[in-house]
């Protein structure tokens, strides 16, 4: 993770919010890291609920998204691990000719599943199974997170798990309430809901 600017540290430091410049724990209970990793254990809950043994973690290929992903790669292993199943992590690869050979390999190694970071990584691997000639859902499922508008209009429709997150507004009236020095407003976010549609 990069560190904080020092002036933006020494403000929230004295707006007493915590900082922490490592990698957060994402079964750390409550907090954002926790809420981050609920999405990929729903995941892969829901994977081995449908007969899923061998499941492939995809990984964003946008370097913006590196805390994000690692953390929700993170708690698809730990929950992978707590079923006792099998979890590879695939790419991330950027060319999609790439990315369709990896997959193809995956397949043929046994994956039957993908959990992907977010539904633009799993587009991508819809994509790379098309042109891997791989039947979805038939040879392989596929889970995406945060159900974008797209998610229903491509075919197959793809399952996701989507949770109701603060508004920009509302979070940034947050931080801005407790860098002035008011208490920090509650701002809740909602527990992963599965959205069951034809690709897993």
């Amino acid at each position: 993770m990069t560190p904080l600017p020092g002036e933006l540290r020494a403000r929230l430091d004295a707006a007493g919010i915590p900082c922490s410049e490592g990698s957060p724990d994402p079964g750390a209970p409550g907090g954002i890291p926790q809420q981050i990793g609920d999405a990929a254990r729903h995941q892969v809950r829901y994977l081995a609920q449908r007969g899923h043994r061998a499941i492939a973690y995809a990984r964003a290929a946008d370097p913006a998204l590196g805390m994000l992903d690692g953390l929700r790669a993170r708690a698809a292993e730990d929950e992978a691990a707590a079923l006792g199943l099998a979890i590879t992590v695939l790419g991330p690869a950027s060319e999609p000719i790439e990315l369709a050979r990896d997959l193809r390999r995956a397949v043929d190694e046994g994956i039957t599943a993908v959990a992907a970071c977010n539904d633009e990584v799993a587009f991508r691997i819809l994509g790379a199974a098309a042109r891997a000639r791989t039947a979805v859902p038939d040879e392989l499922a596929v889970i995406g997170v945060d159900d974008l508008p797209l998610s229903a209009a491509c075919r197959p429709a793809l399952t996701t798990v989507r949770y109701s997150a603060p508004s920009l507004e509302e979070f940034t009236a947050s931080v801005e309430a407790t860098l002035a020095g008011e208490p920090m407003p509650f701002v809740a976010i909602g527990a992963p809901e599965l959205v069951r549609r034809e690709s897993a």
